[in-house]
């Protein structure tokens, strides 16, 4: 697993976009809509972009690696809707 983190505006997502597209996957984010604009201005409009609507309703590919966007908004958005629970920490193992 890659972890991508960095400091805002050097180059995140479109690290991620570009990791996705090189290996036929999809991304999970919380603005679905925010990032197929960024994914269309870097010239990777094939890159499935999916948000947590589409995870529930089963609107994505079983067989393409999944990346997430903003993991932190992502992870907090699921215990929020699902869990009623706010998120204030994680833990990331880097490396293998």
């Amino acid at each position: 697993m890659k972890v991508i983190a960095k400091p805002r505006g050097t180059g995140k997502t479109r690290e991620l976009l570009t990791e996705a597209a090189l290996n036929g996957g999809q991304i999970l984010t919380i603005n679905k809509r925010a990032l197929q604009n960024k994914a269309d201005a870097y010239g990777m409009p094939d890159v499935p972009i999916l948000d947590w609507e589409d995870m529930m309703n089963d609107d994505y590919y079983i067989n393409k690696p999944l990346y997430i966007h903003k993991a932190d908004e992502v992870f907090q958005q699921l215990f929020k809707e699902d869990f009623e629970l706010k998120l204030e920490g994680m833990s990331v193992l880097i490396g293998d």
